[in-house]
């Protein structure tokens, strides 16, 4: 058994070889600790992606972020048999500065630099205000389709390049599994993230391009290509 936490920092930046990933999503299965950091740090990327203005970042401010992870003091590994009050020691501060950072790094890094960043906020509130936005865009087009004893809204703004999907009364995807969201376009499909299977998700801004949406089960903290066939197919035209 893997007793120590992996690095999500290098995890969540995708900044991790092949045999890395394979180690990493293993432990993740094993590890709730280390999935809710990796939830958390997707879902405030997707949160600045949708805020902020996209504009080429220059190399310094690339760098800045980078240095900026590195300074968050983070602790030592854990052994993960270790009692819930060592666990629970690690810094909440230190931890959602991480966080922000990562996710800052994370849009950066891709191509995007963030030009503001808001303090650290409810999530809830956050995937609340941004589902409305996508909503309520001129070219805003709502698909439903039944799933797996529930359904699933996808509202998707081409404009916006972004995509809110809402899961209702929908079975959990299996123990240490989670659904997750892939665009499927002609280079293949792209990830748009895990998928609560209670509530709202706001997708990847990789909206662009793509002419379906299509739901897969994957190890716990999702995968960086599908492992599984989809269980659901959404066309997106």
């Amino acid at each position: 058994m893997n007793t120590t936490h992996i690095d999500v920092v290098g995890y969540a930046l995708n900044a991790v070889d092949d045999l890395e990933r394979v180690r990493y999503e293993r432990h993740l299965r094993e590890c709730s600790e280390c999935r809710e950091e990796v939830a958390e740090m997707n879902e405030v990327t997707a949160m600045l992606a949708l805020d902020a203005p996209e504009v080429t970042p220059s190399a310094a401010l690339r760098v800045n972020l980078l240095e900026q992870i590195q300074n968050v003091p983070q602790d030592a590994p854990q052994d993960i048999r270790a009692t819930h009050s060592a666990q629970a020691s690690r810094s909440s501060r230190g931890r959602r500065a991480l966080i922000g950072l990562v996710a800052a790094a994370a849009i950066v890094v891709g191509g995007a630099s963030v030009a503001k960043v808001a303090p650290w906020s409810n999530s809830s509130s956050s995937t609340t205000n941004a589902a409305a936005r996508i909503a309520k865009a001129p070219d805003a087009v709502r698909k439903t389709a039944p799933f797996r004893g529930g359904t699933i809204t996808v509202v998707m703004s081409r404009s916006m390049n972004q995509a809110v999907a809402t899961l209702d009364k929908v079975a959990a995807a299996g123990d240490k599994t989670t659904y997750q969201g892939w665009y499927i376009k002609s280079d293949g499909p792209t990830s748009a993230g895990v998928l609560m299977p209670s509530g709202q998700s706001v997708l990847a801004s990789k909206l662009s391009g793509a002419s379906e949406f299509d739901i897969t089960i994957e190890p716990a903290g999702g995968s960086a290509v599908p492992t599984n066939p989809p269980i659901l197919a959404i066309p997106m035209a």
